[in-house]
Order: C-alpha cells, then structure tokens, then sequence
C-alpha cells in the first residue's frame, strides 16, 4: 500500500509543472504579465481599501468614552424630511433643561472645505476647519497629544484666536514639533495661537463626515452673536446612565413644546434622536446628494431645502422657510468673532 509520502509525489510533481509553464508563458508575454499585475493589485488594493471603510464604520464600535451611550441629536426640518442644525440658543436650553442627557456638545455643522488658509515660510495652503463648543473634545474623552484643548475664556465672542491641529497637519507642516504649542501661526491673514494637537487616534471625519478630513480645530461661541446666525450646530449627547433613548426622545419632545412656546421668535425645533451608532452606518449606507461627502454637502443640500439664511447681521428667518444661504462669518478666521 503506498505511504502518504508516496502519495504526496505525484501532486507536488503537477504543481511543479504548472509553476513552470506559468512563469515560461508569463516571460513571452510581458504585456500580459504586466496587466495581470495591474489587475490583481488593483483587486487587492480596491479589498483592503472597502474593508477598512467597512471595519471602522459598521465593525468596530465609535472610538469614543461610553459611545454606547452616544446620541446623535437633530432638528427635523418643516417639511417632516430634511435634517437641520440646531440654533444656538435651542442647544443651550437644551443643554440647561433636559435631565436624561449628563452633557450635550455641538460643532459648527455647515463647514466648508478650504477654508484655512495657512502660511508662513514662503509657503501657502488650504486647510479643512472645524469650530467645536468648548466642552467638544472632553465630552469625547480625547485628550490632546500635546497641550490642552479650548479654555471658557477662549470661546467668547471676539476672543483672542487659537486653534487644536490635526495630528496629521502637525506632523506634515510643523515636523512634529512640540514647540508649536503655545507659538503662533498665520491662518487666514491673522495670528493664531496653537493650544494643543490632537491624538493620532482621532479622525473627526472617519464618525462624524466619511471621507473628509479635518486639520485643525477651531473653538465655536456660543453666544448671542452666534444666536443670531440661525440653525448652525450638529449635536451629541451622552445618556446617563439607566436612561433609555426612548426616555430620552420622549422628554425632548416635551422639552421642544415647551421652549417654542415661551421663544415663539426663534427658528423650528423638533429634535429626533438616534444612537451615534446607528447614525454614523446610516450616513454610510445612504447619500442624498451628489459629489463630495456629506457634512461638506449639508449646507447646500439644506439651502435646497429650506434652511434659514445664515449670515452675520441677519436674525434667522422664523420657520426655517427662507430658502438662500449665505455662508457664516464664524466659519472664518476673518469673522467678526476674532477681531
């Protein structure tokens, strides 16, 4: 009776064979070699690059503290569809009111891309901003690589300008320098204070805007001033504990009745709330409109639909109903909030 060894011969054999009639026809046909290649590494690369989309949005739960327990919080638009932002004033009654949230935060939701403009050295680039509430990064538990995040003092209207960057940026355009904390750089023709840089581990965008990136972060008064822009914030919040989101849905729209009737001048509030989770897949599985990613496509998909005129000397329009657009000041380090 034959061994295994004996029986293993006759493969190894034919595999031999075919190596070698594979690589004697791949040597006479360079071009088809070389589109074999292209093939296979496109295949390979265009897999790896799906997966990790994938992995990070629908596997792996949100990079964030008690993410479980995240919310994502938005205004339903007049016409029971669309998806708003939230008026300043609304987020802080919100914030103050509710009793089923332990705290709420918000970043400026309609901000464009490229518009950082950043130079010294001779050299002149445009960066993606982002303008964040004070309380932003500590509500996501990330903690700066180097320095700290935004101060009380440094979020109020016409504060001194000072900005968070991106790992990334910091690595690229300062060579990882720790000194660059608490230096100063040009951005959009005004000094700037650096206060901190953000870990490697934090992508604003890979959560809350697939496909974009963000490179340095700016701090968002919530102020009267800011007020008056109209529906500019998208907002999260943290369950405390043992409250359901279904509680939690119920008492915010309790808490919406009560705040349109006492402030019948400011703009429509009917907060929907959904897990951060379920949001950020939603976000991955659906798109509105053409182009660019989502967040940098909300302002002009909300103009479509209706969303109140931002601008800095104009009250928001009551209803939502005013269908122009015009960008925000505070979406700029040329704004009023930093002269």
């Amino acid at each position: 009776m034959p061994t295994h060894e004996a029986r293993a011969l006759p493969f190894f054999d034919t595999l031999r064979h075919d190596l070698r009639y594979t690589f004697r026809t791949l040597r006479h046909n360079p071009g088809f070699t070389a589109f074999t290649i292209l093939i296979i590494g496109l295949g390979v690369g265009a897999s790896s690059t799906i997966f990790s989309v994938v992995n990070r949005l629908l596997i792996r739960p949100v990079p964030f503290t008690d993410s479980r327990r995240s919310v994502w919080i938005y205004n339903l638009a007049d016409d029971r569809i669309s998806e708003w932002s939230t008026q300043v004033s609304h987020y802080l009654d919100l914030r103050e009111q509710n009793r089923s949230f332990s705290d709420l935060a918000a970043y400026y939701k309609h901000f464009q891309p490229g518009d950082a403009k950043i130079t010294g050295d001779g050299v002149t680039e445009r960066f993606n901003s982002l303008q964040v509430s004070q309380n932003f990064f500590p509500f996501l538990g990330v903690h700066p690589l180097v320095g700290r995040t935004f101060t009380a003092d440094e979020c109020k209207w016409n504060a001194p300008p000072t900005a968070l960057l991106s790992y990334g940026l910091w690595k690229r355009r300062y060579a990882s320098d720790p000194n660059i904390v608490g230096g100063t750089i040009t951005l959009n023709d005004r000094s700037v204070t650096i206060v901190g840089v953000t870990p490697e581990s934090f992508d604003f965008g890979s959560v809350f805007a697939p496909g974009n990136r963000i490179d340095l972060y700016l701090p968002f008064p919530l102020t009267a001033e800011t007020d008056r822009f109209g529906n500019t914030l998208a907002v999260i919040g943290r369950l405390k504990p043992g409250v359901t989101i279904q509680g939690a849905r119920a008492e915010f729209r309790a808490l919406a009745d009560q705040i349109q009737r006492q402030h019948p001048e400011r703009n429509s509030l009917r907060p929907i709330l959904t897990t951060l989770d379920e949001h950020v897949t939603g976000r991955l599985r659906r798109s509105h409109c053409p182009g660019l990613g989502r967040s940098y496509r909300d302002a002009d998909c909300l103009c479509e639909r209706g969303q109140p005129p931002i601008g800095p000397q104009r009250h928001p329009a009551k209803g939502n109903a005013n269908p122009r657009c015009h960008r925000s000041r505070a979406t700029s380090l040329d704004s009023s909030n930093v002269d």
